[in-house]
């Protein structure tokens, strides 16, 4: 009983604190939701299965900047994009290259570099080859000069 009115009186005389916490709330399920409605989307422009786990150490797409990045190719319809680390995004932006190239003829490529073989082979295998014409790989190994 008394963390009760212990609390209580931490909001009576703070009531930021209440008003920060319902905030918080709402901005996870804001994100939740956007996040699921960008999956959703993905999915409708057929491009969500191309993402799919391959290594133990890759993380959890975010479908919401996925979602983006593919919209805003759509959108500019680029000829060239260069891209530093490869990725979920990688195969994101390839599938972009090809719906643009499919729906208005515009073609465009990926050039995409990454210090680690591992990644690009990871990336590479995952990519279908409807979409690999889209993108050309380079490795270049990171130097650091002391």
């Amino acid at each position: 009983m008394t963390k009760i009115f212990s609390k209580i009186k931490t909001v009576i005389n703070n009531p930021g604190i209440v008003i920060w916490k319902i905030q918080e709330w709402n901005d996870r399920k804001t994100l939740q939701n956007l996040q699921s409605k960008s999956k959703d989307f993905l999915e409708k422009e057929g491009v969500l299965s191309f993402i799919k786990k391959g290594d133990k150490q890759e993380y959890v797409p975010d479908y919401l900047k996925l979602a983006n990045l593919y919209k805003l190719i759509q959108t500019r319809k680029p000829k060239v994009i260069l891209e530093f680390g490869v990725g979920f995004s990688t195969i994101i932006m390839a599938a972009a290259l090809k719906k643009n190239y499919d729906r208005y003829k515009h073609s465009g490529h990926l050039h995409t570099v990454d210090a680690e073989q591992h990644w690009l082979n990871n990336t590479e295998a995952k990519i279908p080859s409807e979409l690999k014409k889209n993108v050309t790989f380079y490795y270049s190994p990171v130097k650091i000069d002391l």
